[in-house]
């Protein structure tokens, strides 16, 4: 599973409101199982609500070692291995908004994704630890209930998960040999 820190820092980069003409309109970021989003977009301080859910966390097949080994340094006089794989996982963003009387929902989640996919090219690979490894097209346009309105992102993320080992040598041999006639 990508780290929770990742996690944290993939969430707190999220664009937190976007604007439209001279209207700022805030969003309302948080987990899809946490979260209530037509109760959520009752609230008059929230045009905008995202959700994130985190899936299909799996080994990254052709971007790790068959041997699991990404490292071998000699740290005098041991060897210290680093070994792992990368693993990719989905990050699945679904955008909601209510519209107001001057600017219908669709502008809002159209403005908000804009924004969304110049977080993805400039502000989440600054993000230590991870790659980004693609993106799904931008979903439809949904029509929902209560004039809502929602539109999905997937991103696909690439992260390493290792370990070191030192491995011991030894410099000399204290023995004696007896020799049998």
């Amino acid at each position: 599973m990508l780290p929770s820190d990742i996690k944290k820092q993939i969430f707190q980069s999220l664009p937190k409101s976007v604007v439209i003409g001279s209207t700022e309109f805030q969003a309302w970021i948080d987990y899809a199982d946490r979260i209530n989003v037509s109760e959520k977009l009752k609230d008059p301080d929230y045009h905008i609500v995202v959700t994130l859910r985190y899936f299909a966390d799996k080994r990254d097949e052709k971007h790790s070692p068959i041997n699991q080994l990404f490292k071998k340094e000699i740290v005098d006089p041991d060897i210290k291995y680093t070994r792992g794989e990368r693993a990719v996982i989905t990050l699945s963003i679904n955008v909601h908004a209510k519209g107001d009387s001057n600017i219908p929902a669709a502008d809002i989640v159209d403005a908000y994704m804009d924004q969304l996919l110049v977080w993805y090219l400039k502000d989440l690979p600054g993000i230590d630890n991870i790659e980004i490894a693609g993106r799904s097209e931008i979903n439809d346009l949904s029509y929902l209930e209560d004039g809502l309105t929602r539109r999905q992102l997937d991103i696909l993320i690439r992260y390493m998960i290792q370990y070191q080992e030192t491995v011991i040598t030894i410099e000399t041999v204290e023995h004696t040999t007896d020799v049998q006639s």
